[in-house]
C-alpha cells in the first residue's frame, strides 16, 4: 500500500493505493476528501417544489409539510427562497434574509398556499433556482443548496438529460452551489435527476414513501449549515503513457489528467473518488499527483490544498492494500450495474448486484448490504422502475459518508 495525506485544515485528501508498485498494466487508487471541523455556515436554501397535476393530494401535501418542518434548522443569517413549477417557474417567496422568526412563518405560510398547476417544467426551475441562490450569496455571503423535489418528467422546457446536465453546470459555473434532487413516487426519470445533482456537486434521492420525504430534505439543510469546503474540484494526474478511468464520478478528461467536480464537503464527512490507472506504454514508474481547489463559505476566498504526490514502480508488487481494490470494485460494479439496467439486460445486472453485495458483506457495510440486496429483490420480481431508481440513489449516496 502507498499512502500520503495533507494535513487537514479545514479538508484533509489522501491517497491510497491497492500496491506499493504497478503489477501488471494497471494499478488501483482510492482518493479520500474529509472535511474538517469549522465554524457555522451561513445557508441560502432554495426550495424547488414540483407542483404539477400529479403532485396534487398527498404527495404535495408531505412535500410541504417536509420543507415547513426544515426551516426550523435555518438560523439567522442564512437566506430562503421558495420555487414552485408546472409549465413554468415562479417564486413564491424571497429571496429574503432571515432576520427574525417572522421571516419563517412568512415562508411556511407561501409554502402552505401553493397549489398545483399543468405541466413540469424543469429547466425553467433550475435557472431560476440558480439564479436565485448566485443573488443570495452575493447579498449574504455563505453557500446555495438547492433542493429539487419532482414526481415526474419534464414535458416543457428542456427534457434531455444530457443538455440538462449542460444547463446545470453552465449556470452553476464556479460559484458555491450545489444541486440535490429528490425523486418522488415512480413516474420521474432517475438519470435525469441524477446528471442534475451530478453537474450540480449533489446527491440524488429516491423517496417511494411520500411520507419520508421530510428525511431527505431535512438532511440537506442540516448539512449546509456544516458545509467546511464549497466548489470543491479535483485534479488527478498521471504520467504520460498512463490513462485514468475515475469510478462513480463524473469526470473531465484532460490530456494527463481528470478533474471531477466534487461540489461542497461537510464536517465530518467523507468522499471517496476510487480509479484505476492504466498502464498503455513501457515504463519505469507510474507517478500520481493530486490537486483540490475549493470556496472558503467563510472569507469566500478560494485555496488549493497539494500538491499531493506518489511515485510507484512497474515491478512486482510486495503488499496488497485489499481496501483500496474493494472499494474500487464496489464503485465500477454500480457504474456497470447502472448500464445493464439502461440496456435492460437485467441477467447481467442481477449477476453484478450480487457481486456487489459480496463486496459490501466483505467491507463489513452491512447497511449498504441489505440495500443491495433490496434492489436485487425488486430486479427479481419484476419491479424494474423501483429497482432502477433506488440504484442512481444508492449510487449516488455512497461517494459520501460520515466519518
Amino acid at each position: 500500500m502507498s499512502f500520503k495525506s495533507v494535513e487537514r485544515d479545514p479538508l484533509s485528501i489522501s491517497l491510497l493505493t491497492s500496491k506499493n508498485a504497478v503489477d501488471g498494466d494497471k494499478v488501483e487508487f482510492l482518493l479520500r476528501i474529509i472535511g474538517s471541523s469549522s465554524s457555522r455556515s451561513r445557508s441560502n436554501v432554495v426550495y424547488a417544489i414540483d407542483a404539477s397535476k400529479s403532485m396534487d393530494g398527498e404527495r404535495l401535501f408531505f412535500a410541504k409539510h417536509a420543507a415547513i418542518k426544515s426551516l426550523e434548522f435555518l438560523e439567522v443569517g442564512d437566506g430562503i427562497a421558495i420555487i414552485k413549477f408546472c409549465r413554468r417557474s415562479d417564486i413564491v417567496f424571497g429571496p429574503a434574509k432571515i432576520e427574525s422568526e417572522d421571516v419563517k412563518k412568512d415562508a411556511i405560510r407561501k409554502i402552505a398556499s401553493i397549489k398545483t398547476c399543468p405541466g413540469t417544467n424543469i429547466e425553467a426551475a433550475l435557472i431560476d433556482s440558480i439564479t436565485t441562490a448566485k443573488n443570495m450569496i452575493f447579498n449574504y455571503g455563505g453557500v446555495g443548496i438547492i433542493v429539487l423535489i419532482t414526481d415526474g418528467e419534464p414535458n416543457f422546457g428542456e427534457k434531455d438529460p444530457a443538455k440538462l446536465k449542460e444547463l446545470v453546470k453552465k449556470y452553476v459555473a464556479n460559484a458555491p452551489i450545489t444541486i440535490t434532487t429528490i425523486g418522488v413516487g415512480s413516474e420521474y426519470n432517475e438519470k435525469l435527476l441524477a446528471e442534475v445533482a451530478s453537474a450540480g456537486g449533489g446527491v440524488m434521492e429516491h423517496v417511494s414513501d411520500i411520507v419520508e420525504i421530510d428525511k431527505p430534505l431535512t438532511r440537506e439543510v442540516l448539512r449546509a449549515a456544516k458545509i467546511v469546503a464549497a466548489n470543491v474540484s479535483v485534479t488527478i494526474r498521471a504520467s504520460l503513457g498512463t490513462k485514468i478511468k475515475v469510478y462513480g464520478w463524473e469526470y473531465e478528461e484532460e490530456d494527463d489528467k481528470v478533474v471531477i467536480n466534487v461540489g461542497s464537503v461537510a464536517a465530518g464527512e467523507v468522499v471517496e473518488i476510487p480509479g484505476e490507472i492504466i498502464v498503455e506504454d513501457a515504463l519505469n514508474s507510474v507517478d500520481l499527483e493530486v490537486r483540490a481547489s475549493y470556496l472558503d463559505p467563510l472569507t469566500q476566498r478560494t485555496s488549493w490544498r497539494g500538491p499531493l504526490t506518489l511515485s510507484l514502480p512497474v515491478g512486482e508488487a510486495t503488499s496488497i492494500n485489499n481496501f483500496v481494490s474493494y472499494k474500487v470494485k464496489l464503485f465500477r460494479s454500480f457504474d456497470e450495474i447502472k448500464r445493464a439496467i439502461e440496456k435492460r439486460d437485467y441477467t447481467r445486472a442481477l449477476e453484478l448486484i450480487a457481486s456487489a453485495a459480496e463486496t459490501t458483506l466483505t467491507l463489513g457495510d452491512t447497511s449498504l448490504h441489505e440495500k443491495t440486496v433490496d434492489i436485487a429483490s425488486l430486479l427479481e420480481k419484476g419491479m424494474l422502475e423501483e429497482a432502477s431508481k433506488r440504484l442512481f440513489s444508492l449510487a449516488s449516496e455512497i461517494r459520501r459518508e460520515q466519518e
